[in-house]
């Protein structure tokens, strides 16, 4: 069993209600040192309030966790000021400048000295590439302006675990593409990120991910290993030069462990998950007399493995009433 510390993060069945809705509902996670993890779900998820639950923010109804060792419910000054965080909503003051707010944010976690806070500001303004509007007003500059200055903010004094809550929404792709190479970057120097985001295909991005809806974790691993949930989740999409017989279905899916679709006339779609029987598949179809006009592989992606374990949860929901 590994130990504590080679865990950044660990919660046991953290719970968060309010009123009737489970915003939270009984998440148990380990977060590793040095990894980017991905808490990934639509908006409503629960991303946020887990955030908040951790950094203590809010208090949990039940459950409990750690962060870097320290109880959620009793984080030390020390540990706060290793920890960077990067809330949703912009948390900036409009009428600094941007210099200022990551000033006042490098003051608020720790950086007292007066030339030691100078050298870390003039650096994390390089880093996010805001050097031309250090001084304008925050108030003055675009959306994804704001985002870099929340960025800085948050990593201004060097932290060992930042939580990035939705750190690319609403801005360009190519500032998205710097944000993630920047993360990555702090991974190789041994930070810990825990990053939200409902933009699906960010997870690949990290190195592990959690899937999240309506409070609940629906799966966690690596993409290799969320990917393989999905039964059957490699498909041949085919045009026949002729209209298939049920029968011939019936026999096709008794032979192998394949679903079949049938897209209007002359168009089937064969689920399969061995790649060992595609080439058998395509041979009964010849010998039983289906010509095949084309063939097309199509991979699962990650909205199908978060439809197909959406639709799951629902259906244990609905066998429990």
């Amino acid at each position: 069993m590994k130990n504590t510390f080679d865990f950044a993060v660990e919660t046991e069945k953290l719970t968060k209600t309010f009123g009737k809705i489970k915003a939270v509902d009984s998440v148990s996670l380990k977060i590793r040192r040095g990894e980017i993890f991905g808490l990934i779900g639509p908006n409503g998820a629960g991303k946020t309030t887990f955030i908040r639950l951790l950094i203590g923010l809010l208090r949990p109804d039940s459950g409990n966790g750690r962060i870097l060792g320290c109880p959620i419910d009793a984080l030390t000054p020390e540990v706060k000021r290793k920890i960077g965080y990067m809330p949703q909503s912009k948390s900036l003051y409009p009428d600094l400048t941007a210099k200022e707010n990551i000033e006042f944010f490098a003051r608020l976690n720790g950086l007292l000295d007066k030339e030691i806070r100078r050298k870390y500001i003039e650096n994390v303004i390089k880093l996010v590439e805001i050097e031309k509007w250090a001084n304008m007003v925050v108030s003055e500059l675009s959306g994804g302006t704001q985002q870099r200055v929340s960025l800085a903010c948050a990593i201004v004094h060097d932290p060992d675990l930042l939580l990035l809550d939705e750190p690319t929404v609403g801005i360009s792709p190519n500032l998205r593409k710097s944000f993630w190479n920047y993360f990555k970057s702090l991974t190789e120097r041994g930070k810990t990120i825990i990053v939200t985001t409902h933009y699906l295909e960010e997870a690949i991005n990290c190195d592990r991910i959690a899937l999240m809806h309506n409070g609940k974790i629906l799966a966690m691993g690596t993409i290799s290993e969320i990917m393989s949930l999905l039964p059957r989740g490699k498909s041949l999409l085919l045009k026949l030069g002729r209209r298939i017989e049920k029968k011939t279905i019936e026999i096709l899916k008794s032979f192998f462990d394949v679903s079949v679709t049938i897209i209007g006339e002359l168009n089937i779609k064969i689920g399969y998950s061995d790649d060992s029987i595609v080439g058998d598949v395509i041979s009964f179809l010849k010998k039983n007399g289906i010509p095949i006009e084309s063939v097309e592989i199509r991979m699962p992606s990650l909205d199908d493995v978060f439809i197909y374990l959406i639709r799951r949860q629902n259906e244990n929901i609905f066998s429990e009433v």
